[in-house]
């Protein structure tokens, strides 16, 4: 069997577990796990997203801090930010977490001041 074949066979689906926790008392899932209907269109993701996460200002901040990524050496440095910098440090500590795990990077080794507001 695929994956393919299960997505959208909400009836494959045994809620029934937790229904007695007290976090679960008064939850509906019936809109969610309602059965699709396949004439409105595929079940599954079948074309790409452009999410611009090329112009993201992580992006620029992970060149910045390649220093740090490769090799430890102590990076600081002064930005300005804007609304539309949402998630700011999120790919950035990605990739510190992709290349050393939870232990991470020691303590001021990336020092990143931002000046505006985002969020």
């Amino acid at each position: 069997r695929s994956l393919d074949e299960a997505i959208g066979r909400v009836d494959l689906i045994d809620a029934r577990e937790a229904v007695e926790h007290w976090k679960a008392q008064g939850l509906d899932l019936t809109p969610i796990l309602a059965v699709p209907d396949p004439a409105d269109g595929p079940l599954r993701c079948v074309t790409t997203q452009d999410h611009g996460l090329a112009k993201a200002l992580d992006v620029e901040l992970i060149e910045i801090c390649t220093p740090a990524l490769e090799s430890g050496e102590p990076v600081r440095v002064a930005l300005p930010i804007r609304n539309v910098n949402r998630t700011v440090g999120t790919m950035l500590g990605a990739e510190v977490t992709r290349r050393y795990g939870a232990v991470g990077l020691p303590p001021d080794t990336i020092d990143i001041t931002l000046t505006g507001s985002a969020g």
